[in-house]
């Protein structure tokens, strides 16, 4: 390659590389500070494993937990507390009648201090403490112990909630059983909208679906008054959809039944008519009805409704309904509180000093082996490195993880591995005799199918892995292979470019990489 060739060539991947550091690491706001670009280091704000504070200040990382209570059931501790508010209510009670001069006041005062006492026994005797958590007797005891009703009734809860957090395929999302009767989710902070989702959840009850102006008045058009009929003859299931200018929307699709019974009950809509699809005795969904419905599909929602995130929720409750695997419990949640990163509150530093210390090594080595040529390695890895970055910014279910930074991690190990190799063989060939130029050309192609096979397995590998959308991998697995890919082209033809760019600017091409020709001496 001729030095002017060369010199656009560098001059050009310098303003690349340049320029993508400028946009991995600065967040800056444009078009009279209407929008915000977000660098790559906001991305951890979605984080849950990562903690660590910004440089604005923020904290990053962390996750939201909430805990689903059965109908029935209570903690021990507000068990308590409400014993206690009743108590102090009746010392109240007797402490003004004791104060009290006028008699009329005193009866007054009496009457209602004995029903605050009955109300304190009637609540005594309500429940009955198991260990941490207190169940309603009458709901939930038999002959002293946890009936076997309450208790399938329970596991029909946490089936239903593990298929309805499932069906999102969460990364960082966590379901626990604890103290055997309460059931605490954590959702991964990189949520918008966890407050909606944990709500939902907790609907339990039959899917129906109702039309009317009103939905305490509406009038159940599925399943019909059937014999045997059931609601999985009427619909077929609910999916999400994404329209081209972002609106998503709820689709509901209905066999030839369902579609021809909401027909017949949309015939003569009123002005404020809807459709209303419920779980128990709560709307999911509505849908205002103008004009007759006549199709199989229904598309529900707008952005002004719905995001990503909920019509995804949405979709998989009612699903969950659908497929009659609903709760048999009511469940209530209680209030959503905030869980610390979970590989601490430093973590996202400790990653940052990690990689800066394995990037100097690697530098350190390519500098000392191969002199100059370390430069190539440099800008070949500099490219690989934010092409990446900027990829995992792009897409929206990539976020900055441990997950994410181990894959980031191992593809810049399996470049730095790759570019040695063709060093190295590109090293025994010019020891032979052979010029620059040839031994180059020969290192490559000798090495080529190698380097090739073991990035195309491993890149397979890793897109099986996030195809089979293992939970905790999906994110890793993509990364992973995103990045392997990136390291195939930036060994096998980046960094050869690079190489030819930067060596034509140097006569002693062999002490430009360190390379020397094996001497043998003659036989005398």
């Amino acid at each position: 390659m001729g030095k002017v060739k060369s010199a656009i060539c560098l001059i050009l991947t310098t303003l690349i590389i340049a320029a993508a550091c400028f946009f991995v690491t600065v967040t800056f706001s444009y078009d009279d500070g209407l929008h915000t670009w977000h660098s790559l280091i906001n991305l951890t704000k979605k984080d849950a494993t990562l903690g660590g504070t910004l440089l604005n200040g923020d904290y990053t990382g962390g996750s939201y937990a909430a805990v689903y209570y059965p109908e029935g059931v209570i903690t021990y501790n507000e068990y308590e507390n409400n014993l206690e508010g009743y108590d102090a209510a009746i010392g109240e009670y007797e402490s003004r009648i004791a104060s009290e001069q006028d008699a009329k006041k005193v009866e007054e005062l009496k009457k209602s201090l004995k029903d605050t006492q009955d109300k304190r026994g009637e609540y005594a005797e309500k429940y009955t403490r198991k260990g941490t958590l207190c169940f309603e007797t009458e709901k939930a005891i038999e002959n002293g112990e946890i009936s076997d009703e309450f208790k399938a009734s329970f596991q029909s809860n946490v089936i239903a909630l593990k298929e309805r957090f499932g069906a999102l395929d969460l990364d960082g999302a966590k379901l626990s059983v604890l103290d055997g009767y309460t059931v605490q989710v954590t959702l991964p902070q990189m949520m918008s909208s966890q407050s909606a989702v944990y709500t939902w959840f907790a609907y339990t009850g039959e899917l129906t679906v109702l039309f009317g102006t009103d939905e305490d008045t509406a009038t159940k058009v599925l399943p019909e008054n059937k014999r045997d009929s059931k609601i999985g003859d009427y619909v077929k299931g609910f999916s999400t959809r994404a329209a081209a200018d972002g609106q998503q929307y709820v689709s509901v699709a209905f066999t030839a039944a369902g579609a021809e019974a909401i027909k017949t009950a949309t015939a003569e809509p009123e002005s404020s008519s809807a459709l209303y699809f419920k779980v128990g005795d709560d709307t999911v969904i509505s849908l205002r009805v103008e004009s007759q419905l006549d199709q199989k599909t229904l598309y529900i929602g707008g952005n002004d409704v719905y995001n990503s995130e909920t019509v995804a929720a949405t979709a998989s409750l009612l699903n969950s309904a659908l497929k009659g695997t609903q709760a048999e419990l009511k469940m209530t949640v209680g209030d959503m509180y905030r869980l610390p990163a979970s590989f601490g509150d430093n973590a996202l530093m400790l990653v940052y000093i990690a990689f800066g210390v394995c990037f100097v090594g690697m530098m350190v080595f390519f500098f000392a082996r191969y002199g100059l040529l370390g430069f190539v390695h440099l800008y070949n890895y500099l490219i690989f490195l934010f092409a990446l970055l900027i990829c995992l910014w792009g897409i929206p279910f990539i976020y900055l993880s441990a997950g994410t930074v181990l894959a980031v991690l191992l593809t810049s190990v399996l470049l730095a591995v790759s570019t040695a190799i063709t060093y190295e063989y590109t090293r025994k060939q010019f020891a032979t005799g052979k010029t620059m130029s040839v031994s180059v050309k020969n290192g490559y192609k000798k090495c080529f199918w190698h380097i090739f096979d073991i990035h195309i397995a491993l890149a397979a590998f890793s897109f099986v892995l996030y195809a089979i959308a293992l939970p905790g991998l999906s994110a890793f697995a993509f990364t992973l292979g995103l990045g392997t890919l990136f390291s195939g082209v930036c060994a096998l033809a980046i960094g050869r470019l690079n190489w030819a760019s930067m060596m034509a600017f140097t006569k002693n091409q062999s002490g430009f990489c360190r390379f020397k020709k094996v001497e043998v001496e003659d036989d005398e």
